[in-house]
């Protein structure tokens, strides 16, 4: 998985790794069943502080899109149904994206152009 962080960007390092792991995901880079690095080796790979992996991690986990444990480490799942108020989340995070950019004078066609961009994008699986 090759993630690039930006320490220059406003976005926090840890939401940047996570956002690179959930892209690595969706675009089947990284498998369900895949074990992700440890928290430790992540950190030393990417030069920064392990509890800003294991905050990004703690975020995947929440989402339901992986599985954590002492035992067995980090695992990509991949639900056969969704995750339980994971629509109604992505409705929420979609209704800001769409506020903010209305804000920044983006007009909704090049809004809709980009998320079929994106959803266009294909999978490598």
């Amino acid at each position: 998985m090759d993630i690039r962080l930006d320490p220059l960007s406003r976005v926090p390092i840890f939401m940047q790794l996570h956002d690179g792991i959930v892209r690595s995901i969706a675009r089947g880079e990284t498998v369900p069943g895949e074990h992700l690095d440890s928290v430790r080796a992540v950190a030393a790979a990417l030069d920064i502080n392990p509890a800003t992996v294991k905050k990004a991690y703690d975020l995947l986990q929440e989402e339901g899109i992986i599985a954590t444990s002492h035992r067995f480490g980090s695992v990509v799942l991949c639900p056969d149904t969704p995750v339980p108020g994971a629509e109604k989340q992505l409705a929420e995070e979609l209704a800001v994206l769409i506020a903010r950019a209305r804000c920044q004078g983006i007009e909704g066609a090049t809004v809709v152009a980009l998320v079929t961009e994106e959803l266009n994008v294909p999978s490598v699986r």
